[in-house]
């Protein structure tokens, strides 16, 4: 598997074990880029973005290290903006095919433990997270126009911050679909236009904001189940698993045509589970959970509880595409650039965790303890084609319940913060001084 990763991605082509690569300067063909004979072909950029991305978004400057490449930083900025957003869609929807095919050969999705559990008790079928997450960008003001400010910055005291929706598969960790979008927009209004992108029979697992009518009526009307914590106004009964008739709301959503939701049933029928956390640390004691998988038989309060508890898979994996992968903070100071930029992530993303559900099913263990983090920094060393040789990643021991608490050890060094501009501040200390 190492000598297929680093032949296949120095090679300028992603690939998966067994399938047919992937060609980068065809895709730019077909996606109607045009370009000259260079030393920066798209094949080549597209090699430089991986080898970045794969060293924690390193600044551009080393990349005539970490690359060996001669172009300067300069060049491989218009470079990368030469090419089309196409491509970049196009070799994601490749790599996450090539992906979902890989994880079709294995019996439990690339691991045992509780993943194979999930698939088993819902009978195959696919279980999908869906949550977002935030990420900031150079203060331009393109960006501050597009995906907007946080409330209570000040013009040029802070930066940009946008919102990533994604979708992963259960059992993987792998990005199925995912979608970049301004900070102030409802993760519930867009995911609306990534259901096209599920297949009948899936389950969607996702928190309380996702939690309306509208959102359910249309994941049902596509043939999609869901299990999600129900929104905190909703009304309930101190009951362990009822069945409750919901009715359509007088009011549209001002994002929602006449014609749409004059085309949404009058009611729905939903279940609602109950259950308690008995753990300690635990913020919530009682959970309530809507879901449209009705028969108690098939699908137990015991298996609506387990499932909704694999809804926190998503926020490790934006954890550590964040934190390890250091997509907290993005470079690009474009629309176009930042899109590009989240996209070139979710495929390393689905590299690596390809790789970890590979090493997991040779292990046989759950895929969710191999060290992500581990097999980053494997793969970056075969891009940077190092000697060949086994890929041993490090496996996690197992264990649930674990609760760390949210607060720093190490002090930060203390800073007065940004209270306007930092040019006005240049200007007046110039003026001090002068």
């Amino acid at each position: 598997m190492a000598d297929h990763l680093r032949g296949a991605l120095t090679r300028v082509k992603v690939q998966v074990s067994g399938q047919l690569p992937v060609d980068v300067d065809q895709l730019a063909r077909e996606a109607g880029h045009e370009w000259r004979e260079r030393l920066l072909s798209p094949a080549v950029t597209v090699r430089l973005f991986l080898l970045q991305i794969f060293n924690g978004n390193v600044a551009i400057t080393a990349l005539r290290h970490v690359g060996q490449m001669t172009a300067t930083a300069s060049s491989y900025c218009e470079a990368r903006a030469r090419l089309p957003l196409t491509l970049f869609t196009r070799l994601f929807d490749a790599v996450a095919r090539q992906a979902a095919d890989v994880m079709a050969g294995s019996p439990d999705g690339g691991g045992g433990g509780a993943a194979a559990a999930t698939a088993t008790l819902l009978n195959g079928r696919r279980v999908l997270l869906g949550d977002a997450t935030t990420f900031s960008m150079p203060d331009t003001p393109e960006l501050r126009d597009h995906f907007g400010y946080p409330a209570g910055q000040r013009p040029g005291c802070g930066f940009p911050v946008g919102k990533l929706l994604g979708i992963i598969d259960a059992m993987t960790g792998v990005v199925v679909a995912a979608l970049g979008c301004p900070l102030f927009s409802h993760e519930a209004r867009e995911m609306l236009s990534l259901h096209p992108l599920l297949r009948k029979g899936d389950v969607l697992v996702a928190d309380r904001g996702f939690c309306s009518y509208a959102q359910i009526a249309l994941l049902l009307r596509g043939g999609v189940d869901v299990v999600m914590r129900l929104h905190q106004r909703r009304p309930v009964q101190w009951a362990r698993d009822q069945r409750v008739i919901w009715t359509r709301p007088v009011k549209r959503p001002q994002w929602m045509s006449d014609a749409l939701w004059s085309s949404l049933p009058q009611e729905l029928t939903v279940r609602l589970v109950r259950y308690t956390v008995p753990r300690k640390g635990y913020r919530t004691r009682v959970v309530y959970v809507a879901t449209t998988l009705l028969d108690p038989i098939a699908y137990p309060p015991q298996t609506i509880m387990r499932l909704y508890g694999h809804r926190w898979n998503i926020e490790t994996c934006f954890n550590q595409l964040k934190t390890h992968a250091k997509m907290n903070t993005l470079k690009s100071q474009s629309v176009q650039g930042v899109i590009k930029e989240l996209i070139v992530y979710l495929i390393v993303w689905n590299l690596v965790r390809m790789t970890m559900a590979k090493f997991a099913r040779a292990a046989d263990v759950s895929v969710w303890r191999v060290s992500f983090l581990d097999t980053l920094r494997g793969l970056c060393a075969l891009l940077q084609a190092a000697p060949a040789g086994t890929l041993r990643l490090l496996i996690n021991p197992d264990r649930p319940g674990r609760w760390e608490p949210r607060k720093l050890k190490r002090r930060i060094k203390e800073y007065d913060l940004l209270k306007e501009p930092r040019q006005n501040l240049k200007a007046k200390h110039r003026a001090r001084y002068a």
